[in-house]
């Protein structure tokens, strides 16, 4: 490491404003490059142990495997559910994957700025936090939490975020761990700034929170334009600064080139021949979509697996990732893999899981969550995915406290049809027949409409549009343990 003074601290914010000063290599935790089409990379989301589950790929451990977090050789032990993690891999000749090297940053470690109990969205789904400047959206069903909850987030926690940053600048939460702010851990934040990023000489913006560099101790080869950054310090709430102590430029987890990649990510900047992935190029001009029906849009969470070249991420397969099925029910049974959920009092719904591809966690305990854990009568909430076949593929898993009503979301069934007759729609999703009353509160995005009005725009999307059209049932319990199949509230949504 080496100590700038502040000429030289002054000399290079000039030079990167002038345009001078070039991205330097290294630094950080290093690169992968030098891995070729013998190997595998892959970008994603811890979802299961016993081995490492990234991507729905299994990655065995050898004992020369190197696993680091935030900078530090760490063991097993110390991974966790929904950590974004970079893996630089092999395969045998019988397809086993091994790990390298796994290394994982977080992309944000702070305090929360804001009162996260003001920003629940009217679902009561998802939050907004404000760390240090910096929006992160989590979700209660999507998101892992590590010595925390969601309904246990306060304005003053100290936390560390791993997750996919969208179009917006937002950081959309795969894992939140609450830390004790008085252990002296060192904020952390992530980031690429350009041209327009610098406020004066020794001030510049990264993920939206202001940054003092005046005190930094640079990497060698550190550049501040362009590269992907690692910011370690403190932040002084009054001022809203972040006070920079070391600055270097960050592993991003990728080569050049790669015969086999798998990325998980948001997409943006979508257009008819690919889209932006953790800011990395794809081109989708030959790939195939999961499923077959799957509607890419900007803020869609995905997988693709395909080729790096030249930087540029040649997609054979792309994947949807985003949840568009949820679920909250008791269970009725086990069997296999596929977990049957009592919907209604006549109706149940199987959903498969993959140990390579369902992340689950117990609200209700420490322990770590199987399938073999699971019984009947069980309360479940799950987000999945719909498979080429139609069926539910669980993608997470809770086990929690019962509620108060079965929730139901996916796509409405094209036969049998929608139909209103005497104010009363009947409509069919994922299989489960359901029909509203007069007292059913029909949304569009959580706008209040008219059963009318409801129907309406369902019927104009079936016939203009090949995109699933997904709605959400929420049904009452009543005391039993499965729904009456008469809908208290459906709710339609219109965007990704």
């Amino acid at each position: 490491m080496m100590k700038y003074t502040k000429t030289s601290i002054l000399s290079l914010a000039v030079a990167i404003l002038l345009g001078i000063a070039a991205c330097g290599g290294g630094g950080g935790n290093g690169g992968l490059a030098g891995i070729g089409g013998t190997g595998i990379v892959a970008v994603g989301q811890i979802t299961g142990f016993g081995s490492v589950f990234v991507n729905g790929v299994e990655y065995h451990l050898r004992p020369d495997s190197r696993l680091l977090v935030n900078g530090a050789q760490v063991g097993q032990d110390a991974l966790r559910l929904g950590m974004v993690v970079s893996i630089d891999g092999s395969v045998d000749d019988s397809g086993r994957a091994t790990i390298n090297r796994l290394s994982y940053s977080a992309e944000i470690r702070g305090p929360v700025v804001n009162n996260p109990s003001s920003t629940v969205s009217p679902d009561g789904r998802t939050k907004t936090l404000n760390v240090m400047g910096m929006t992160v959206q989590v979700d209660a069903l999507s998101t892992s939490f590590d010595h925390y909850s969601f309904d246990a987030m306060n304005q003053g926690d100290f936390v560390e975020v791993s997750g996919h940053i969208a179009g917006n600048g937002d950081l959309v939460a795969t894992r939140i761990e609450k830390l004790d702010a008085q252990s002296g851990q060192e904020a952390i934040l992530r980031g690429r700034i350009g041209r327009n990023g610098f406020v004066d000489q020794t001030h510049f913006r990264l993920q939206n929170v202001l940054v003092d560099f005046s005190n930094a101790t640079f990497s060698p080869g550190t550049s501040l334009d362009g590269c992907l950054l690692e910011v370690r310090g403190s932040y002084d709430i009054p001022t809203q600064t972040f006070n920079a102590t070391r600055i270097a430029c960050a592993d991003d987890g990728l080569p050049e080139s790669a015969g086999e990649a798998e990325l998980e990510g948001i997409v943006n900047n979508l257009t008819s021949v690919g889209f932006t992935l953790n800011g990395i190029t794809v081109d989708t001009t030959s790939a195939v979509l999961e499923p077959r029906n799957l509607a890419l849009a900007n803020g869609m969470t995905v997988e693709v697996e395909g080729s790096l070249s030249g930087g540029t991420l040649k997609a054979a397969k792309v994947k949807g990732r985003s949840g568009e099925i949820e679920m909250k029910a008791h269970v009725a049974s086990v069997a296999g893999d596929n977990i049957i959920l009592e919907i209604t009092g006549n109706n149940s719904l199987s959903v498969t899981t993959d140990p390579a591809l369902t992340r689950m966690e117990d609200e209700l305990s420490d322990a770590p969550l199987s399938i073999a854990d699971i019984r009947s009568d069980d309360f479940l909430e799950i987000e999945a995915v719909v498979t080429n076949n139609g069926s539910p593929m669980a993608q997470v898993v809770k086990r929690r406290n019962p509620a108060s009503q079965v929730v139901l979301q996916g796509p409405v069934d094209i036969a049998p049809k929608p139909a209103l007759s005497g104010g009363i729609l009947t409509l069919s999703v994922l299989g489960i027949p359901y029909t509203s009353s007069s007292s059913t509160l029909f949304q569009v995005d959580d706008k209040a409409v008219s059963v009318n009005d409801f129907f309406n725009q369902i019927d104009t999307m079936l016939k203009t549009s090949t995109a699933p059209v997904i709605v959400k049932i929420k049904d009452e319990l009543f005391g039993t343990t499965a729904g009456d199949g008469v809908a208290e509230e459906m709710e339609l949504k219109t965007g990704p």
